[in-house]
């Protein structure tokens, strides 16, 4: 028996607590799947995907499976990046294939859709939410996000502002702490 808000509980309490919680978050999504689809191919289509996108070859994989940690977090297809160093040359092009086709649909397979999600404590109390993705899904990322990159610098309106590989909130907490010290010696 574990302390639930300062008493003592039963487990089958603290799981009804963090679904209630947690449900709020993770409720079902309201959207019409295919007008967001419809959105998406129109945003894409403009210059058509073989501008942006390069073909993959097996070296592209090797490089990117190679950026993987190797005792990274699995995720529900249990699969890790030491399993993608086993795949032969002939099931190597056969994965680009499919993900190639994967593009072109322009959706995953429902089993790389999954994700699990596990609450990491948090050392001040609390929990946070991680999503391990399924393998696949990650090696795709990390195959596609130069060109992804580019693409969307190349788009950005005038109106955003945000910088890549910025750490927005340490960015506002640390001008909050500045002003703080600038107030309390009186340099404001």
């Amino acid at each position: 028996v574990k302390p639930l808000l300062g008493r003592q509980a039963d487990p089958a309490d603290l799981i009804e607590d963090k679904r209630a919680t947690w449900s709020v978050l993770w409720g079902e999504l309201q959207y019409n799947h295919e007008s967001l689809l419809k959105a998406m191919r129109m945003a894409l289509l403009d210059d058509g995907p073989e501008s942006y996108l390069p073909h993959l070859t097996v070296e592209d994989l090797r490089a990117a499976r190679r950026t993987m940690k190797a005792n990274t977090g699995r995720g529900v297809d249990a699969g890790g990046p030491t399993d993608l160093a086993t795949l032969l040359v002939a099931a190597e092009q056969e994965l680009l294939d499919m993900m190639m086709a994967w593009e072109n649909l322009g959706t995953w397979p429902w089993q790389l859709q999954l994700a699990l999600i596990v609450l990491a404590a948090k050392p001040q109390g609390g929990e946070r939410d991680i999503a391990l993705l399924a393998v696949l899904v990650r090696l795709y990322g990390r195959l596609r996000h130069t060109p992804l990159r580019d693409w969307c610098a190349k788009r950005a309106g005038f109106w955003d502002t945000a910088i890549a590989e910025s750490q927005p909130l340490r960015v506002a907490l640390a001008r909050s702490l500045k002003l703080e010290a600038y107030q309390a010696l009186g340099l404001d």
